[in-house]
């Protein structure tokens, strides 16, 4: 039943929130994107229904991952969160040991085994 599934993809780079939209899609999610954070917190807000899962990058040109993350969460407090950056250190700094995250560059197999992990717990 993932087409039951609403994802939330949000970076700012649009090569790679186009691949991470089409490989989710591909896997049969229901996906809504976003190139920024206001974007993201508007269409959260806007949206009918759950959003099971937030995939966000990081480091953004104005805000970062984790506070778009912290903007949307309570008012979607099941929603789950999966960070994703090229910057491993920078993520170390930003996230807790907990957050779930992956790292830039990923294939599309990463994407979505790293996607049903989160889903799951």
């Amino acid at each position: 039943m993932k087409q039951l599934i609403t994802i939330l993809v949000l970076d700012d780079e649009d090569i790679t929130r186009e691949i991470v939209v089409r490989t989710l899609k591909n896997a049969r999610y229901r996906v809504i994107q976003a190139k920024g954070g206001q974007e993201a917190i508007k269409l959260a807000k806007e949206h009918i229904g759950p959003i099971r899962l937030l995939v966000t990058d990081i480091v953004m040109w104005k805000e970062n991952g984790r506070q778009v993350a912290d903007a949307i969460t309570p008012s979607r407090p099941t929603m789950k969160v999966l960070y994703m950056s090229a910057f491993v250190g920078h993520a170390n700094d930003v996230l807790d040991k907990n957050a779930s995250f992956i790292a830039k560059p990923f294939t599309p197999q990463a994407l979505l085994e790293a996607v049903e992990s989160v889903l799951a717990m």
